[in-house]
């Protein structure tokens, strides 16, 4: 009952942030650009191959790394492969849906960089990172400790903060991609095996 609940709340939440973004919300607008002013020191030359290496590990094929070496620690357990194909997948469809829908443009690229083609919100790389790193977090951290939880929790961080540092998603689509992908972790734990 308490999954449900939790589900409930991260949905809508999730479809409020939606409405607000597809809306082109001033408020939405104000806090995104707030939050870009905070971190504009970080986006630098010198900072970019930092933040392009931390995003790696968001990114499919980062995500297929990960995703290989849990299979291993996890002595390829069959309900962690299915809960894991069905978190990852399940919001990796939902955001490319999203962002075909909502069509919201990307913020303006950094000179050294090449700008992302396809729209911005939600953020597919924070959705993954949250479904797979969270679901690593909840199978390992019994047996590994509080340690493999932090560690979870900062890849997952970092990962999202990477996103706004080089500049390609809004503080809100960094929101909607960690809602997403905490939608699809408790989806995945729903699932009767």
């Amino acid at each position: 009952m308490d999954l449900i609940l939790e589900a409930a709340a991260a949905a809508a939440a999730f479809l409020f942030l939606t409405v607000g973004v597809f809306a082109d919300s001033p408020v939405l607008k104000r806090i995104d650009a707030a939050l870009e002013k905070i971190i504009s020191p970080m986006k630098t030359r010198r900072w970019s191959a930092f933040w392009t290496g931390i995003t790696y590990f968001g990114g499919l094929w980062g995500i297929i790394l990960v995703s290989f070496i849990a299979l291993f620690a996890s002595n390829f357990d069959p309900v962690f492969i299915i809960r894991g194909i069905a978190a990852v997948a399940g919001v990796s469809a939902v955001v490319q849906a999203l962002k075909m829908l909502v069509a919201r443009a990307r913020p303006e690229k950094l000179p050294w960089r090449d700008h992302e083609l396809e729209f911005s919100y939600p953020s597919g790389h924070t959705a993954a990172a949250t479904a797979l790193y969270g679901l690593l977090a909840v199978v390992f951290a019994v047996p590994a400790g509080i340690l493999w939880l932090c560690a979870a929790i900062l890849a997952i961080l970092l990962i999202a903060f990477s996103r706004m540092a080089l500049s390609v998603h809004y503080a809100s689509d960094i929101l909607g991609g960690l809602l997403l992908g905490v939608l699809g972790l408790l989806a995945a734990f729903t699932l009767p095996l």
